[in-house]
């Protein structure tokens, strides 16, 4: 979205864990479950609104495609509902690259529904 000339890193991000195949991945509501074939199970805290931060950092490492400078504010456009996800460890272990996971949506007790 932001057409840089270098592809942007995970790691620019300071990204734990890239997943793929989630639609809507930053709209999972709290209380969700990921379940990985590793046993490991982080639950959804909250959604990660893009850092204005990390715009910066971002615009001072990275060019547009034209040569031109970003915009320090041109992260936080592109990012909006795409930036990802802060969730806890249920269970711990390890993640591989490569594991599967399940998303299962929280499921409120009777009484709550």
């Amino acid at each position: 979205a932001m057409e840089l000339a270098e592809p942007l890193q995970a790691a620019t991000l300071g990204v734990n864990l890239c997943l793929a195949g989630v639609g809507e991945l930053s709209r999972l509501p709290r209380g969700t479950l990921l379940s990985f074939s590793s046993g490991v199970v982080l639950m959804v805290e909250e959604y990660n609104p893009p850092c204005v931060d990390m715009g910066a950092e971002i615009a001072r490492l990275h060019r547009h495609s034209s040569g031109q400078q970003l915009a320090a504010e041109a992260f936080s456009q592109a990012a909006k509902f795409s930036r990802g996800l802060v969730g806890v460890v249920e269970v711990a272990g390890s993640v591989a690259v490569g594991d599967t996971f399940r998303v299962e949506p929280e499921q409120l007790p009777k009484w709550l529904r």
